[in-house]
């Protein structure tokens, strides 16, 4: 019994520590975060630009001037003007006059950037220029009191750079086959762990942990690993499939009934026929 509990606890380890990654390195960053790294960052360059990667808002929400250099090290909010840029006038956005706030008033949730800009309050209108014009103009930045000749110091322009609504999660060719491999060995799986074999058993246990395993990484890291997560799907079925082979060539299901012996074979055929569906979906993306 201590030698099946071994190789148990080493699998709930192993899951435990996929568990804590995924949630360390699923999380996305806050636009919040996102913004006051990039002002940061702008402020210690001046002159030079960055565009933030994609953040999501939903209505009713409020991008704050004050929260954002709040987490800024090396501007405060009235260095910062916020602007709504080519969207200006646009039905789901509002922004106050002198640009510390804007609320996005949609009813759906939208994928957005931010062009960030940073120099002295007097330069600015001067150093924008270098830039498109989709970007920053005077037009974007006309209700902003730092960008005036008498100020010299540094003034930031944080202007909406790209909004459209977020495209609906479809999941992905490798996640439905682990979908269907699912629906599918259910009641094999149900009928091998009737088994009276500890060691049949045991096989079949630590089948379910490393399937566990693969949907918490699905769940997880699909958006981020999605191509990692592809191939780790074809050495899951691989393993599964090894698996269920050695519990018949050592002989475990010997002993055990007719219905046990065909949900054992039933296992491994739909084992063979997901692993031969992700090798296609990996040739066909090659």
């Amino acid at each position: 019994m201590k030698q099946v509990m071994k190789p148990l606890k080493s699998v709930a380890f192993f899951l435990a520590f996929l568990l804590i990654f995924a949630i360390a390195f699923g999380q996305e960053q806050s636009l919040v975060d996102k913004l006051s790294t990039q002002l940061d960052q702008t402020a210690k360059n001046l002159g030079s630009a960055i565009t933030t990667s994609f953040s999501s808002v939903s209505t009713d929400e409020v991008i704050d001037a004050g929260l954002i250099s709040e987490f800024a090290e090396s501007i405060d909010s009235r260095q910062v003007c916020l602007s709504l840029g080519k969207y200006a006038g646009a039905s789901d956005w509002r922004i106050d006059p002198d640009g510390k706030n804007i609320t996005f008033t949609g009813s759906d949730t939208h994928d957005i950037q931010f062009f960030v800009l940073c120099d002295e309050g007097r330069k600015m209108k001067t150093t924008m220029q270098f830039f498109p014009e989709t970007q920053i103009n005077e037009k974007f930045i006309n209700h902003c009191p730092q960008f005036k000749p008498e100020n010299d110091r540094i003034a930031c322009a944080v202007i909406l750079n790209h909004a459209a609504v977020q495209p609906k999660p479809q999941p992905s060719p490798p996640f439905l086959a682990l979908f269907v491999f699912a629906a599918f060995m259910t009641i094999p799986l149900i009928v091998s762990f009737r088994s009276n074999s500890l060691q049949l058993k045991t096989i079949y246990v630590v089948k379910l942990f490393l399937f566990i395993a693969m949907v918490i990484a699905f769940f997880f890291l699909a958006q981020i690993f999605s191509a990692l997560l592809t191939l780790a799907l074809l050495f899951f079925f691989f393993f599964e499939a090894n698996l269920s082979l050695a519990a018949i060539l050592l002989g475990f299901t010997v002993f055990e009934s007719k219905n046990i012996k065909r949900s054992t074979f039933a296992v491994l055929g739909f084992e063979v026929v997901a692993l031969v569906m992700i090798l296609f979906l990996i040739s066909q993306a090659l």
